[in-house]
């Protein structure tokens, strides 16, 4: 019996010692590939590699992978003559024992399109194309395409990801590529047809007018037109209209109307648009434009960083975390300042992303505040579809202006939407759109209430003050007065951004900018998300300022001076 139970110890032992020998060779051959592949694509990066050695190289780390022609613009990039791409091109080309691996077309594609052979340069693009067809990989399809405008074929790389956008006009990763594609067709010196022929459909608003001109005729035939008004009528009444301005009336009309059309408010058992979409009488190409919108559109709270078509802007909603890059007329976007938030809806037409032109433009404070109240809402809406008791369900407060938590920067920092609220945050935000801006116009109409800091209000006081002697020297002379450059006048402006960044702030609870700043370079996320909330804030009023030919902030030498100057999205020092 001890024989047998010690042969059979010494056996697992062998067994356990056997294991622990593999599981080392493992983790030494894996640390030898790591080893390897770090030296490999070092050597990539040196340009004086040769390309017989480059080609070895990718033909192991890259030997199916788009990157491998993407490791040719690098080298390009640095220095690297045309003919040893060529020449990189050719060696892994007759390496090849049947037909050509994918990175070896990538780099083919690129080799010829340095030579100039735009012949060969599309046949290789179009087997990759092939490829990614045959294999049902959308992916690897979208990167070649983004590879195509890479190598400076815009106008083509747009033609071919536009009827990709119309079967999937949420897919960001192709609205991205479509959006580099577009920016760069308008910056080059010289845009050939094909660029040009993109951006004239992706500015062409016909259709969408067109749509515009049909429904509202539409409504105009038929009982719906009445059902509009008279929702709008009463959503109106049961708000505090009474301090509005004659243009918010009218941006309030049409942003009701814009509701009712699209969602079934006015009638719960059905839509205009639907109805038009519906209708026998309705041209095909109308009707189908009308479906898109009703199956795709979008209500949301839109933040725009640069409010400039370069040719569309990229918007993200704030409540969701969505985003799209988005076509604004001119007019629309007249006025606006970067980081404004835009609170209304997005529709796609032949996948094209549109403003419908009705909505409202908010400050980057207010719409915090709004995004932090439609949240609310949203939660309740989803509280109340599970089954959580009335009594269980808060109802949203007050809208929380100046107070609400930084929204506008919350999706640049990693943060992922809740998965509950997927798609169903534009209903609920259309259904708020009208109350979010009739609380907005309010807010804008109250007299500001000045108070002390114990609260008690204060008293402005007008006064001529009379003085002799030179005034400018003896202001000049002060350390909160400074000399513009040039020395024609004295002015403070200087002098008053210098000292805002060591004053108390209420926003960053009454802590300095430098010391949020200094808290945010040692880890503290919330410091950095309102200091960049406020300074985001002060960036848009800095914009309304240089559009009415004001002085506006220098809200760079603010940054500079806080050590902010990098994306949010990158870690700090």
């Amino acid at each position: 019996m001890g024989v047998t139970r010690s042969n059979r110890r010494k056996k697992q032992d062998r067994v356990k010692a056997d294991a622990t020998r593999a599981q080392r060779a493992r983790h030494r051959a894996k640390a030898e590939r790591e080893r390897q592949a770090a030296d490999h694509y070092r050597r990539l990066l040196d340009p004086a590699t040769r390309p017989a050695d480059v080609a070895g190289i990718l033909a192991v780390e890259l030997p199916d992978s788009l990157v491998a022609g993407v490791m040719m613009q690098i080298r390009l990039g640095l220095g690297v003559q045309g003919e040893e791409i060529a020449e990189t091109a050719r060696l892994m080309l007759a390496s090849a024992v049947e037909s050509p691996w994918i990175g070896a077309l990538s780099v083919a594609a690129w080799a010829a399109h340095v030579s100039g052979d735009e012949d060969a340069e599309r046949g290789y693009a179009s087997e990759l194309l092939s490829r990614a067809d045959a294999a049902g990989d959308p992916g690897l399809r979208l990167e070649v395409i983004r590879a195509i405008s890479a190598r400076g074929h815009h106008g083509e790389a747009c033609e071919l990801i536009e009827p990709y956008l119309r079967e999937h006009p949420g897919d960001e990763l192709a609205a991205g590529i479509y959006a580099e594609a577009l920016a760069q067709a308008q910056t080059v010196a010289e845009p050939g047809e094909r660029e040009r022929a993109a951006l004239t459909r992706y500015g062409d608003r016909s259709g969408s007018e067109s749509l515009r001109e049909a429904l509202d005729a539409y409504l105009g035939q038929t009982g719906w037109g009445a059902t509009v008004r008279e929702w709008a009528d009463a959503e109106r009444s049961r708000l505090e209209a009474a301090y509005w301005q004659a243009a918010e009336r009218n941006e309030f009309d049409a942003l009701a109307a814009e509701v009712a059309v699209t969602y079934p408010v006015a009638d719960p058992g059905n839509t205009p648009l639907r109805a038009f979409a519906a209708d026998p009488a309705t041209p095909g190409e109308l009707a189908a434009h009308a479906s898109e919108w009703d199956q795709h559109v979008r209500f949301g709270i839109w933040q725009v960083r640069e409010p400039e078509a370069a040719p569309g802007v990229w918007c993200t909603e704030l409540v969701s975390g969505m985003r799209r890059y988005a076509q604004f007329s001119v007019a629309a976007l007249d006025g606006a300042a970067p980081w404004s938030v835009w609170l209304g809806a997005l529709v796609p037409a032949d996948g094209i992303w549109r403003s419908t032109g009705n909505g409202i433009w908010l400050s980057p404070v207010e719409g915090d505040a709004v995004a932090e109240y439609a949240e609310q809402g949203v939660w309740h809406v989803l509280e109340e579809f599970s089954g959580v008791p009335r009594d269980g369900r808060p109802e949203p407060g007050e809208i929380r202006f100046g107070l609400a938590e930084p929204c506008c920067v919350r999706w640049e920092t990693g943060e992922e939407p809740e998965p509950e609220f997927g798609e169903d945050i534009s209903p609920v935000i259309a259904r708020l759109a009208t109350v979010l801006a009739s609380r907005v116009w309010r807010k804008r109409s109250a007299p500001v209430a000045l108070t002390n800091t114990g609260g008690d209000p204060m008293m402005l006081i007008d006064a001529t003050v009379t003085v002799s002697g030179d005034v400018t020297g003896r202001l000049s002379a002060r350390p909160d007065f400074g000399e513009e450059e040039g020395g024609d006048a004295a002015s403070p402006a200087r002098e008053r951004e210098k000292a805002w960044l060591d004053q108390p702030v209420a926003v960053l609870d009454f802590r300095s900018p430098r010391h949020a700043a200094a808290n945010a370079a040692e880890g503290s996320t919330a410091d950095a998300l309102r200091l960049e909330s406020l300074l985001r804030q002060l960036e848009y009023q800095a914009g309304l300022a240089a559009a009415r030919g004001g002085r506006p902030i220098d809200t760079q030498w603010l940054r500079t001076g806080l050590g902010l100057t990098r994306p949010l999205s990158e870690p700090l020092p």
